[in-house]
This record gives C-alpha cells, sequence and structure tokens, in this order.
C-alpha cells in the first residue's frame, strides 16, 4: 500500500476501536441482559462506512451511507483493493477485539460486521465479517425452550412486554432457528421440545396464552 492508502486503513482501524472502545466502557451492559433471560447479548450488528476523512461505525442500520455522500477527499482505494487488500486486514482487527468479548454480555450469539466503501469504482458494500457463538446460541435456545414450558404453558400470570418482545423476535429470526442447529419452530419434525410439534400447534398454544400478555 502507499501512504495514502495505509493513513485511509488507519483512519478505519481508528473508528473500529473507538466504536469497541466506547462499548467496553458501558458500565450498564451486565445489568441491561440480566433484565430478562432472553437476552444473551446487546449488540449483533456494527456498520462501518468509510469515506475519506470522515469514517464512521454505527450500531444501527441508518438510511443511506455516509460513504455514498461526497467526501473532501478522493478515496485511494479501488474495488478490488478493498476487497482483496482492506477486506482481510478488517476482519483480522475486528476477530481481535470479538476474541476479548466472545464471553462478555456485550456481543449476541450472532455479529455481524457491514461495510460501505467509498473507492475510485465508486461505492462498494460487503459483509467484512460475520459469525456465530454457538455456545451463547445454545444457551439462549435452552432458555427460549424453558421460557416457553414455564411461563407460556404451565404460568398463569401475563408476560412480561420484555419478555414477550424478545421471545417474538427471537421466532422471527431465521439464523437462530435455521442455523447450524437446524432447530425450526414450525417443522413437525423438530426436536426443540419447547416449540411444540409444527406451527399449527406451537401458534394455537400462544394464541391460549394471549390474553395474559401485556
Amino acid at each position: 500500500m502507499n501512504e495514502l492508502q495505509k493513513e485511509a486503513l488507519e483512519e478505519m482501524k481508528t473508528a473500529i476501536h473507538k466504536w469497541f472502545d466506547e462499548q467496553e466502557n458501558r458500565k450498564n451492559a451486565e445489568e441491561l441482559v440480566l433484565r430478562t433471560t432472553l437476552q444473551v447479548g446487546i449488540f449483533n450488528f456494527i456498520q462501518l462506512d468509510y469515506r475519506p476523512g470522515r469514517t464512521r461505525v454505527e450500531s444501527s442500520k441508518s438510511v443511506g451511507s455516509a460513504a455514498g455522500k461526497k467526501s473532501m477527499k478522493a478515496s485511494p482505494f479501488t474495488r478490488e483493493q478493498i476487497l482483496h487488500e482492506v477486506h482481510p486486514l478488517l476482519v483480522e482487527i475486528v476477530r481481535e477485539r470479538l476474541d476479548k468479548l466472545e464471553t462478555l454480555p456485550l456481543i449476541n450469539y450472532r455479529f455481524t460486521l457491514q461495510g460501505t466503501f467509498a473507492t475510485t469504482d465508486g461505492l462498494v458494500e460487503l459483509t467484512v465479517l460475520e459469525t456465530v457463538y454457538e455456545e451463547k446460541k445454545r444457551q439462549l435456545l435452552e432458555r427460549i425452550q424453558s421460557y416457553i414450558e414455564e411461563k407460556l404453558e404451565k404460568g398463569s400470570n401475563p408476560t412480561n412486554r420484555l419478555e414477550t418482545f424478545f421471545l417474538a423476535r427471537h421466532l422471527l429470526d431465521p439464523h437462530l432457528f435455521f442455523g447450524t442447529t437446524g432447530l425450526n419452530p414450525c417443522d413437525a419434525q423438530s426436536d426443540f421440545k419447547g416449540l411444540g410439534s409444527g406451527c399449527s400447534a406451537f401458534r394455537g398454544r400462544l394464541e391460549k396464552r394471549r390474553k395474559y400478555w401485556i
């Protein structure tokens, strides 16, 4: 890489480290995930927007990309350089930070880094890194099963709004049930006991409990 490209890469590294440093300095991360057993982590996504001089990392999917706007500086990278030179370096940087957080509540069972890069060939968008923490995933699936059995099937009290929110989100998460475990709440052959045999049976059980939902 030439000097301009090294400076640009350093700008990306700085933005990434800044985001991780800010999150690691949070005082309430553990408190947040202790509110309910249906949450094993806080963040599952970050977006790196590279725009020379204005690079940023955000934890929400914003409308419109910073890299798509005009910049004071021209990008020193071609599309091919981003894909084949910059991409692998960014993966190393992020993996090093994630390795320290694998068992901590900051990171969810699944984590994705999406990148948007200004280049001399136009805007380039790619998934920089996507990883799944199988132990956290296993724990979450067990907790969902336990929650359904204890709170929905056997319980008689109204459900908590926060728990209802997380349960709904998990049941709609295709990566949680269709991932490496192959579990599917709507599969009649599923061996995930807490979700019953088939969508009809499962939805019927939830429907009976609807009046108790807040």
